[in-house]
């Protein structure tokens, strides 16, 4: 009897819900057959938006990264995926570059025509106050 991949979602799915980002992304990678889907990327991204890990926001803008590649075999990024890691840098704000790099990644998102939620900019707007930076949020709305 061989696992699907509804089986596979659902062990990322808990590994998400519990912000075990690490054995999350080692499970897609080592152990999920491929093709890979950008639900299962996002449930990994998840995990890192979850996780106590202080490197949790670089590392899903990493795998972000490589998702946006043109010739990899890795999916594509959807808004989900955005979203979420803007919620890792909103999390991560104790991050130097924290507000700098969410409000980058919202500015990508509009150039390249991904839909942005009321989320996302609820999001960076949210990590700009807490920044003091007041100008820059203003700016947003």
């Amino acid at each position: 009897h061989t696992p699907t991949t509804y089986t596979f979602s659902c062990v990322l799915k808990v590994l998400a819900n519990d912000g075990h980002a690490s054995n999350a992304k080692e499970f897609l990678e080592t152990t999920v057959p491929k093709p890979h889907t950008v639900e299962m990327y996002n449930l990994v991204l998840e995990a890192f938006s979850r996780s106590n890990q202080h490197d949790a926001a670089e590392q899903a803008q990493a795998i972000l990264e490589a998702m946006q590649q043109p010739n990899n075999d890795l999916p594509k990024p959807n808004s989900t995926s955005y979203d979420t890691v803007l919620r890792c840098w909103a999390q991560a704000s104790s991050h130097p570059n924290a507000s700098q790099k969410a409000l980058a990644l919202l500015n990508m998102m509009k150039s390249q025509k991904i839909q942005t939620t009321l989320a996302s900019y609820q999001t960076v707007i949210s990590l700009l106050a807490q920044k003091g930076e007041a100008i820059l949020a203003e700016e947003l709305l």
